[in-house]
């Protein structure tokens, strides 16, 4: 094996930890918080962006910077409130942008 693919599975298997920590996180989170936060955006300097994937039209509804509304709970899975929809499921979102998420509500809210 190649040594820049040993670093990959690292690199990887990293990220899939930091992506179960943070979905751990923010669930835990959001049940000691009313299952909700609702971000005004009026209020705040900052707010988190996320990919929105295009849904089923990815060819022209894709958006790379998409404002993060709220986040909740729905069925005890992590949804995000978007531009575009308002029942985005965490399995939608990468790994980057959910550490994102987390870092916002860790630090802003």
């Amino acid at each position: 094996m190649e040594k820049y693919q040993e670093i990959a599975d690292v690199a990887y298997s990293k990220l899939a930890e930091l992506r179960n920590e943070c979905i751990k996180w923010l669930t835990e989170w959001l049940e000691n918080h009313d299952g909700k936060v609702t971000i005004d955006i009026e209020d705040l300097d900052e707010v988190p962006y996320i990919s929105y994937d295009g849904g089923n039209h990815p060819e022209y509804k894709y958006n790379p910077m998409s404002e993060v509304k709220n986040i909740y709970l729905k069925d005890g899975k992590i949804n995000v409130e978007i531009e575009e929809t308002d029942d985005y499921d965490v399995t939608r979102i990468t790994t980057d942008d959910l550490f994102e998420i987390c870092e916002f509500v860790n630090n802003c809210i």
